[in-house]
């Protein structure tokens, strides 16, 4: 409970925009060493062989929501990018556990923030392959769907949402037409009902913001199949 409460007092002291460096350079958040990657890393652990935490689930939902929060805001993300955060977050979510699931969706969210907010994230993302692993995480998800995946396979779809309108003009944005994406997207299509509402709704936008942004894509997407299985859903 004090471990808890240590996180939640944390994250009131970084609402002060003017303490923010402050209290980062405090608990060592550059470091790939200091406490809070040190907790990450066992979180990534756990997540990724299926074990049990050594922590209470009220400490994890303290400490996640803190790293929401600090993924959030711009002026720490240079910290972040430091301390090996964004490799950890992206090999979390590459290679969790089934067991896990439940978990995954919130190391997700700081991924989404950490990399939604600005080109500074962005592209060391997309250089180490991102992208790509989020398309991957989407089509294991999708080809061995069951309600347990639900929340986690939403929030991935959610990052991919965001990004295409973030960085709408981006080339490797672009490129996901190349990729398995819509071969996934199409197949939750034709299976609409075997899908939560939150998994409909980012499937839909995500197709109506791709073809918006690259409206010469359509034409390969109508050989696909995905414009129809959206009409016949």
């Amino acid at each position: 409970k004090i471990s808890s409460s240590a996180m939640l007092v944390l994250r009131s002291f970084f609402r002060y925009e003017g303490k923010m460096q402050e209290v980062s350079n405090a608990i060592r958040l550059s470091s790939p060493h200091g406490p809070m990657m040190q907790i990450l890393g066992e979180i990534s652990k756990c997540v990724s062989e299926g074990v049990q935490f050594s922590f209470s689930s009220s400490f994890y939902t303290s400490f996640v929501d803190l790293f929401i929060h600090l993924a959030a805001s711009h002026d720490l993300h240079t910290a972040l990018l430091s301390s090996g955060a964004l490799s950890m977050l992206c090999k979390t979510v590459e290679s969790v556990s089934p067991v896990h699931y439940k978990y995954a969706e919130k190391v997700t969210v700081i991924l989404e923030n950490l990399i939604n907010k600005s080109t500074a994230t962005f592209e060391p993302f997309l250089n180490m392959d991102g992208l790509h692993m989020l398309v991957k995480k989407i089509t294991s998800l999708v080809s061995t769907f069951d309600v347990a995946c639900a929340s986690f396979l939403s929030a991935v779809l959610r990052v991919i949402e965001r990004l295409l309108v973030t960085f709408a003009n981006e080339d490797r944005m672009r490129n996901l037409v190349e990729t398995a994406l819509f071969d996934s997207l199409r197949i939750i299509l034709q299976d609409f009902e075997k899908y939560p509402g939150e998994i409909q709704s980012h499937c839909i936008a995500i197709i109506s913001a791709f073809i918006h942004n690259e409206p010469t894509s359509l034409s390969i997407l109508q050989e696909r199949k995905v414009p129809q299985a959206m009409i016949d859903a």
